[in-house]
């Protein structure tokens, strides 16, 4: 890996790992850092070659970042449902008590 990416190389990395695991503490403090990275690499002065291999890295990030957001539209799905089941068994809960007289 060319030198000026290696910390875009090494984030991205560590972004897939924490991804693998479903390490959310990791991926919220990996995305707290990736923006100061990325500015780092597009404003240096680059070749040709150095273009393109930026640009490769950075639609991985990118595809990660995608990734990431359909794994959470899905997780906000199923809390979504799950938070209504407890709202109704918790009206329920409380016609129960109402009615008898507690």
């Amino acid at each position: 890996m060319n030198h000026p990416f290696e910390k875009l190389a090494g984030f991205i990395s560590a972004l897939e790992l924490a991804l693998e695991k479903d390490d959310w503490e990791e991926v919220a403090q990996l995305d707290l850092s990736v923006r100061p990275i990325v500015n780092e690499c597009t404003s240096l002065s680059l070749k040709k070659g150095e273009k393109a291999t930026l640009s490769e890295l950075l639609q991985r990030l990118q595809s990660l970042y995608d990734q990431l957001s359909a794994e959470n539209i899905g997780r906000r799905s199923v809390l979504g449902a799950e938070l209504k089941k407890l709202h109704k068994e918790r009206k329920a809960i409380s016609q129960y008590i109402q009615s008898s007289g507690y």
